[in-house]
């Protein structure tokens, strides 16, 4: 994932929140920023956590991933700019949570 992916997850997820002016991202429960571009592990998956409890809350969507890390999202919802289902494998498995979700446009 490139950095602008990033902070375009990171203003879809609720209570985080990407300070341009700064080039830092609030991240909630904690006391210190982190720089966009070097988010690490932690902040990786407590994003893709975020994000997928999101998606789980709206109807008719989906999130899921499997034992290889695949992660999936299915919109029962879709229209023709939304695709029904998006899949991301290949990197770690919150890349592959956050690049599904991201492509899938569920939370836009």
């Amino acid at each position: 994932m490139n950095r602008q992916e990033y902070i375009e997850a990171v203003e879809l997820a609720k209570g985080w929140q990407f300070v341009p002016a700064a080039q830092l991202i609030k991240i909630p429960g904690t006391t210190e920023p982190a720089k966009d571009i070097s988010l690490n592990d932690v902040h990786k998956g407590a994003l893709a956590m975020q994000l997928i409890s999101q998606v789980d809350e709206i109807d008719g969507v989906t999130f899921d991933s499997d034992i290889n890390g695949r992660a999936t999202v299915v919109n029962l919802r879709a229209t023709v700019d939304k695709p029904d289902v998006t899949s991301h494998h290949g990197s770690s498995r919150s890349d592959n949570a956050i690049g599904a979700i991201l492509d899938s446009g569920v939370l836009k």
